[in-house]
């Protein structure tokens, strides 16, 4: 029997690449048949870009994804050398004597997060808003991203606690006082439980070592009370007049696209939102329709989608909550048929992939200048290209001819929907996966964490 070589004649070289060709033979070769080889090649493609790589633990790799633990050598490694150097961790100076930067790269900030004080780790209290459940049944953008990014801190070791709706859901502690979303119960004033809320939540904010909030102003008015640094994410501004209590505050802003920074603010990091990848599993075949997932009102564009849909002779699929009840009566409605225009309503997590995997466009003709866009990069997920006007953050999410097009007016984002829709959908699955994972926005909010506990 002669062992598998590679050039530098170690047998454990070959292994590994033997090992992986074993795993995507039984997990994807063996259980599915492909009637095309295109068919072949993105299922491959999805399996090793999209699960392989990004989502399968590896012993090897300490129970980490070759994207994550490749992602935390090179991103903690600077966070290390500043942390090492930091007076603020000489009582982990013991613990690195003899070892080099390069190695601590794989634990990185969880020496310095994960470890960092004598109860096992820098505590994060991470505030979502409480409009909706975190994470939301169906919409709740805020929610959803305060709810990705505290399960992702939890399985890189931080010590979360979320304070939420008192029926919202984690794997860490959750705490609140609000005992369920006030926009889901009219019986809820949301002034008084969001004040309610903020209180109880700084009331703590003592026995934490950062607080990251994800609400509007109202937890910046307080922050001179708060006992902890504060990272506010700007998830939008809901009105200029509220810039005053950003400006006058305490606190590290994060924006969520370049496009969405006030001149009057200072910001410590730009993160794009993160996806979770795995709830919106890749569709290589797509479909005839056109979808517009969003909250009905002027500024999403609702009307204008229904517009394009014709121009383009498509059905079209709307789905989202109402938010302007008038809008919706004259300008939506009495255009829902069932076949040429259907309404399927606000959807839940399962359901959007597949509404979202099953179209062959998602329009999003928008009327105001959006800060991010999730239901964008949840539909580039799904290998569902975009067309959207040029507006907000869009030239930012979208990568044009890959992931969709930025278009300017109904009539030419109705000529665009057929080159659209001819896009690569893996290509378009892929580049969703590269720039817009849980993980990649996890990693980058360690880094806002690192440079402030610095």
């Amino acid at each position: 029997m002669r062992r598998s070589v590679g050039s530098a004649g170690v047998c454990y070289d070959c292994a590994v690449t033997e090992s992986f060709f074993a795993t995507l033979e039984c997990e994807l070769l063996d259980r599915t048949s492909f009637a095309t080889h295109d068919q072949a090649r993105a299922a491959l493609f999805d399996f090793i870009e999209g699960f392989y790589n990004r989502r399968r633990l590896h012993s090897t790799n300490g129970y980490l994804s070759p994207h994550d633990h490749e992602t935390r050598f090179h991103e903690y490694n600077n966070e290390c050398r500043v942390a090492i150097q930091s007076p603020t961790c000489e009582r982990n100076r013991g613990s690195f004597s003899g070892r080099s930067v390069e190695t601590l790269g794989f634990e990185g900030l969880s020496m310095v997060i994960g470890q960092g004080d004598e109860e096992g780790g820098v505590k994060v209290a991470m505030l979502a808003p409480v409009a909706w459940r975190t994470p939301p049944r169906h919409y709740g953008p805020w929610e959803q991203i305060a709810s990705h990014l505290a399960e992702g801190l939890l399985a890189r070791g931080v010590d979360v606690t979320l304070f939420a709706t008192l029926d919202s859901r984690t794997a860490g502690k959750l705490d609140g006082v609000c005992p369920h979303g006030y926009a889901e119960d009219p019986a809820l004033d949301g002034r008084v439980w969001e004040a309610l809320h903020v209180s109880h939540a700084l009331a703590r904010s003592g026995e934490f070592d950062l607080v990251h909030s994800h609400l509007d102003w109202l937890p910046l008015a307080f922050a001179a009370h708060v006992r902890a640094p504060m990272v506010t994410t700007v998830h939008g501004f809901s009105d200029p007049r509220i810039l005053p209590a950003y400006s006058r505050a305490a606190s590290a802003y994060v924006s969520i696209s370049d496009a969405d920074r006030s001149p009057e603010l200072d910001y410590v990091a730009t993160v794009h939102h993160g996806i979770d990848l795995a709830a919106l599993p890749f569709s290589a075949a797509g479909g005839e329709d056109l979808v517009v997932l969003g909250r009905i009102h002027p500024d999403k564009g609702t009307a204008a989608a229904i517009e394009i849909a014709r121009m383009a002779g498509r059905r079209l699929v709307i789905c989202g909550i109402i938010q302007d009840e008038h809008y919706f009566a004259e300008q939506v409605l009495p255009h829902v048929d069932g076949d040429a225009v259907s309404y399927l309503g606000p959807v839940g997590p399962s359901r959007r992939a597949e509404v979202l995997g099953c179209a062959a466009a998602l329009l999003h003709p928008i009327a105001f200048d959006e800060p991010f866009g999730l239901a964008v990069v949840e539909a580039m997920a799904c290998g569902t290209p975009v067309v959207t006007y040029p507006r907000g953050a869009m030239p930012e999410i979208v990568d044009e001819g890959v992931t969709g097009f930025l278009i300017d007016g109904p009539a030419a984002a109705a000529a665009a929907v057929d080159r659209a829709a001819s896009l690569d959908r893996a290509a378009c699955r892929a580049m969703a996966s590269r720039r817009f994972s849980t993980a990649r926005m996890v990693t980058d909010y360690l880094a806002v964490y690192g440079r402030i506990l610095g």
